[in-house]
């Protein structure tokens, strides 16, 4: 179950990030909170009729989920790699004081070197990643 759990999370998660978005569309937030609602409700369902037709074992669930996690990890992985070697990274040349923070205003230019926040961040997502997905994993006992 935590397995199928995981799987949904990510296409949620990857919908959120990478799903389509277009403010032009009439009605966009709700196309946008329809897909990000339906399809994982029925990557959800689609995995439950998968594991009752597989019914895999705690083991088999667990060793899936190390395995998917590994990956996710050695993406973030290369990800921070690539962008610590980059030349260039993109920024902005103006920002300004908001009520909630800051915004930018101005244009965005091309600046020398590896922007090592996004590498910061990248690193410390794969760490977790493979800290609590494969690293901190209690083994199961059989009995």
């Amino acid at each position: 179950m935590k397995f199928r759990g995981l799987l949904t999370g990510i296409v949620f998660l990857i919908l959120l990030i990478w799903g389509p978005v277009n403010h032009s569309w009439p009605g966009w937030l709700l196309i946008r909170l329809s897909y990000l609602i339906i399809i994982p409700i029925a990557v959800s369902l689609l995995l439950k009729w998968i594991w009752n037709y597989w019914q895999p074992t705690k083991e088999e669930e667990d060793i899936a989920e190390k395995v998917t996690s590994g990956i996710i990890c050695l993406g973030l992985w290369t990800l921070a790699v690539l962008a610590a070697i980059s030349k260039t990274h993109i920024g902005n040349n103006r920002w300004i004081r908001t009520h909630d923070g800051m915004e930018a205003v101005g244009d965005d230019i091309v600046l020398l070197g590896p922007d090592w926040w996004n590498v910061f961040l990248l690193a410390a997502i794969s760490f977790a990643v493979l800290w609590f997905g494969i690293i901190k994993k209690k083994p199961i006992t059989k009995g």
